[in-house]
């Protein structure tokens, strides 16, 4: 299939201009579009098309810059989050794993613990690939040359993704699975629902997908105190809510809702709440962490 060709920075202002996009400085635009791909902001601008492919009338070339600046500012707060719980995470799956089997910290590598072998051969698969990856970085270098490539789970865990943790999750016998979601006052259904949304969003934060009025492919599980009928759901707030309820601090999560704040604040004059999920109250929903 052909596909089309590549247009300078001069024709991509023009087609901007012809779909009726206000361009006031073309050389600030060419600037911009010289460090920042074409591609990346017309995203932002599906949103305002009408039915022929033109823009509404006044829509700026700046707002739609803007829109994407406030994008980037808001999946590095998120990203920071993110960290945080990931690491909550994976502390508490390799503390339970290990408290299960203290006699064998290696048990990870055993398919015999899994309910699928053909899913814990994959699992596997993954690790060694990780493993191969990160061979120079210290402590992984470590473990392969005094103990031919075993890491106890504790430190195998440090390597997992968020897909490595949710596949050996979900694989694990229904006692350790239950043990593990009940640390978290939650059945193992729920665990799931929380790992695969929160794989996906850390993906998309991490690979600066847009946020701005795009869905998300899922909607996590939240226990009933959290759930409100008025929130528009398969919106990055979803995925907000579902960090509050896991993220280990409340000190710092409040920071993190004053940086949002702040954030929101700054772009007012920009962004419509809806197309993120916001209500207008947001903040009373990610103040309720139990």
């Amino acid at each position: 299939m052909k596909t089309k060709p590549g247009k300078t920075i001069d024709e991509q202002i023009e087609i901007l201009k012809s779909r009726r996009l206000v361009v006031e400085n073309d050389t600030d635009v060419a600037e911009t579009l010289s460090t920042l791909n074409y591609y990346v902001l017309s995203g932002y601008l599906h949103g305002f098309k009408d039915q022929y492919g033109n823009y509404e009338d006044g829509l700026t070339f700046e707002r739609i810059h803007s829109l994407y600046k406030f994008d980037s500012a808001l999946r590095n707060i998120l990203l920071y989050a993110m960290e945080r719980i990931e690491q909550l995470l994976k502390t508490r799956v390799a503390y339970m794993i290990a408290l299960a089997y203290p006699d064998d910290p290696c048990i990870y590598e055993s398919a015999s613990l899994f309910k699928n072998g053909d899913e814990h051969a994959r699992f596997m698969k993954g690790f060694h690939t990780t493993v191969r990856h990160y061979a120079e970085v210290p402590f992984v270098k470590h473990h392969i040359n005094k103990y031919d490539g075993h890491f106890p789970i504790w430190v195998a865990v440090e390597l997992f993704t968020m897909g490595n943790l949710r596949h050996l999750y979900l694989n694990l016998p229904n006692t350790l699975r239950r043990r593990i979601s009940s640390s978290f006052n939650i059945p193992p259904d729920v665990m799931d629902s929380w790992l695969e949304n929160l794989r996906i969003t850390r993906n998309s934060l991490a690979h600066n997908m847009r946020l701005y009025g795009t869905t998300i492919q899922l909607t996590p599980k939240l226990p009933r105190q959290y759930y409100k009928k008025e929130i528009i759901r398969n919106r990055i707030f979803d995925q907000i809510r579902l960090m509050m309820v896991l993220y280990p601090e409340r000190e710092n999560w409040i920071r993190i809702i004053n940086d949002i704040g702040a954030l929101l604040d700054d772009y007012k004059d920009v962004i419509e709440l809806g197309k993120i999920g916001f209500p207008k109250n947001w903040i009373d929903y990610l103040e309720q962490r139990g």
